[in-house]
C-alpha cells in the first residue's frame, strides 16, 4: 500500500512537471521590441507616438546637442537637421524636445534658441509644425513652422490637432501659468507684443489665484484639460478642466473668474488614502486623459509614498506598484491601456502596462486593479521586461506612451552604473503565434496619414468622423522626463526655468 501511494505520488508530481514545463514552453512574449536608434550621438527618449506609428521624442547627436526626433518605419531623423525633402531651417536652435505628436502630423516642440542680439543667450519658446505632409502639393499656412509663444513649453497635443496646452510666463512676471491655444482660420499665432507674443493663447489660471504655478498636461478632443496647480499652502493639485460650450457643443470658454480670480472650471481632483483609508495624501499630478475622460497621474497616498493613479466617475483609484513605494502613470489610451513606470520590489524603476479587465462582459474595460493573492501588487500591472522578445537588450525603465494599437514608446537603458545609457523603444504587441523574434506577427507598413481636406482647424472634431482615420489617443503632457518625478524636485526646477526665461526676457 505505501509503494502504491508512493507510486501514485511520484506519478502526480511528473504529471505536474510535464504540465510545468509545457505551460512555460506555450507562454509567449506579448509585444515585440525595438531599439530606435539615435541621430548620432549615443542616447534617445521616446516620448509621443500617433496612431500611425509616427514616433517623437529628443535624441542626441554626434556633436553632443539634444534635439527632437521624428521615427517612421524603422527610420530615425533629426528634425531640425535632415529630413527627406531637406532641412527644417532652425540654425539657432541649441536644444529641442519633441512631447506629442498628432494624427494630423502636428508635432509640439519645446526649443532653445540663442539669442540673435546676444550669442551664447538661450530663449525658450513653444513650436508646432508638421515634418510630413499628407499632400505634397497642397500648401497649408499651418505647415510652416510656428512659434506658439516665447517663454513657454508646449506639454499636450490633442489626437485630432485642434488643441495645444502647455504652461509659460504669460504675465511677465516669476509667475507660470497654464494656457491653451487652438488655431483660427489655420493660423496658431497672432503676434501681440506680450511676453509670449500671441494673442491666441487662452491663460487658464489656477484653483487659488495666490498659486504660485499651473500645469497643463494634456487635453482630449472634447477640450477637456487636465494637469496640476501649486502654490505654498496646498501643495501640487491635480486638477480637471471641463469647458463651457456652445448650443453645438463645441468648447468656447476655459477659464471663467469666480470672482476672486480662481479659476471656476478648475476642479481639484483630490489625493489618494492611506492603508487604513482615514487619512489622504498631499500632492497629485494629472497625467492625461482620454476621450472617454479617464485620468491618470500620480498622488501622494495617507502612507506618505507616491502611486499611480486613474480617476473615473468623480473617484481616484490607486493603481499599486511593482512591490516598491512609488510608481507614476504617464498616459492611457482609448481602450484604456496605462503605461507608466513603477518602483520593483528591489527598488528598481520599471516600465509597465496596465490592460484592463471586463468583470462585467459588457464590452467595455472596467477593472484597472486586481490582488487576487493579496501581496500587495496589482495583478494586472505588468512589468514589461517580462513580456518582451528573448534576447532584447534594453532594461525598460519608463513607458511614456500608448496608441489605440497598443504600440508602446520610452526608453530603457543599456549598461549599469555611471555608464548606463538611455535608449528610445518601441513596443508592438505580438499577433497569435508570433514568438516575439520576428518570425511571425505584425511588421510596421508605410504610413499612409489620412489626406487632410482642410486646415485642422476645420475638419470634424472626431478625427473617427473619418473613416481613413482610427480612433485618437491622447498625447503626453508636460515635461514628460519629468513625468513621476513627482516630490518636492518638481517645483525648484520649474522655478529656475522661469528665473531663466525672466532673464533671457529682460535682457532681449
Amino acid at each position: 500500500m505505501r509503494t502504491s501511494r508512493t507510486m501514485l505520488g511520484l506519478f502526480i508530481a511528473t504529471i505536474l512537471f510535464v504540465l510545468t514545463l509545457a505551460a512555460r514552453g506555450a507562454a509567449q512574449p506579448a509585444y515585440r521590441a525595438i531599439e530606435l536608434g539615435t541621430t548620432g550621438g549615443d542616447q534617445s527618449e521616446a516620448y509621443a507616438i500617433n496612431d500611425y506609428a509616427e514616433i517623437v521624442g529628443r535624441s542626441f547627436d554626434a556633436t553632443g546637442e539634444a534635439q527632437v526626433f521624428y521615427w517612421q518605419n524603422g527610420q530615425i531623423l533629426a528634425l531640425f537637421h535632415e529630413l527627406p525633402w531637406g532641412r527644417i531651417p532652425m540654425p539657432n536652435t541649441r536644444y529641442s524636445v519633441g512631447y506629442g505628436m498628432s494624427n494630423t502630423g502636428y508635432v509640439i516642440t519645446y526649443v532653445m534658441d540663442e539669442s540673435a542680439d546676444d550669442p551664447g543667450l538661450l530663449v525658450p519658446s513653444a513650436v508646432i509644425f508638421r515634418p510630413t505632409l499628407s499632400d505634397l502639393t497642397t500648401p497649408y499656412q499651418a505647415q510652416a513652422i510656428t512659434y506658439i509663444g516665447k517663454l513657454c513649453s508646449p506639454t499636450g497635443i490633442s489626437s485630432s490637432g485642434r488643441y495645444v496646452v502647455g504652461w509659460g510666463q504669460l504675465d511677465c512676471s516669476d509667475r507660470a501659468e497654464a494656457f491653451l491655444v487652438t488655431p483660427v482660420d489655420g493660423t496658431w499665432a497672432m503676434p501681440d507684443g506680450s511676453c509670449v507674443n500671441n494673442e491666441l493663447i487662452i491663460g487658464l489660471g489656477t484653483l487659488e489665484a495666490f498659486d504660485m504655478v499651473s500645469t497643463a498636461t494634456a487635453i482630449n478632443n472634447h477640450g477637456q484639460v487636465v494637469g496640476w496647480s501649486y502654490s505654498d499652502t496646498a501643495g501640487y493639485q491635480a486638477f480637471l478642466i471641463n469647458p463651457t460650450v456652445d448650443v453645438d457643443g463645441n468648447p468656447v470658454a476655459w477659464f471663467t473668474d469666480d470672482g476672486d480670480g480662481n479659476n471656476a472650471l478648475m476642479t481639484p481632483l483630490g489625493t489618494l488614502p492611506g492603508t487604513g483609508g482615514e487619512s489622504f495624501g498631499t500632492n497629485s499630478w494629472a497625467r492625461d486623459i482620454n476621450d472617454a475622460g479617464l485620468i491618470v497621474g500620480e498622488a501622494d497616498t495617507g502612507d506618505y509614498v507616491t502611486h499611480a493613479f486613474l480617476y473615473a466617475n468623480g473617484a481616484m483609484l490607486d493603481l499599486g506598484t511593482l512591490g516598491g513605494p512609488a510608481s507614476s502613470a504617464c498616459a492611457i489610451n482609448e481602450n484604456g491601456q496605462i503605461v507608466g513606470w513603477a518602483l520593483n520590489a528591489a527598488g528598481a524603476p520599471r516600465a509597465f502596462v496596465i490592460i484592463p479587465a471586463d468583470a462585467d462582459d459588457d464590452g467595455e474595460p472596467d477593472t484597472w486593479y486586481a490582488d487576487e493573492d493579496e501581496d500587495g501588487i496589482n495583478d494586472l500591472m505588468i512589468d514589461l521586461n517580462h513580456v518582451v522578445n528573448s534576447g532584447f537588450k534594453l532594461q525598460l525603465t519608463e513607458a511614456r506612451d500608448v496608441n489605440i494599437h497598443g504600440q508602446i514608446v520610452g526608453w530603457g537603458t543599456s549598461g549599469t552604473g555611471d555608464l548606463a545609457l538611455r535608449l528610445a523603444f518601441l513596443l508592438t504587441p505580438a499577433a497569435d503565434g508570433d514568438n516575439g523574434n520576428g518570425d511571425n506577427g505584425p511588421v510596421l507598413g508605410d504610413v499612409n496619414l489620412a489626406p487632410l481636406l482642410s486646415d485642422p482647424a476645420e475638419q470634424p472634431e472626431q478625427p473617427g468622423e473619418n473613416p481613413q482615420a482610427p480612433a485618437p489617443t491622447p498625447s503626453l503632457g508636460l515635461a514628460h522626463w519629468l513625468c513621476g518625478v513627482g516630490m518636492v524636485q518638481l517645483l525648484p526646477l520649474m522655478l529656475a526655468g522661469l528665473w531663466a526665461m525672466k532673464l533671457s526676457f529682460r535682457r532681449r
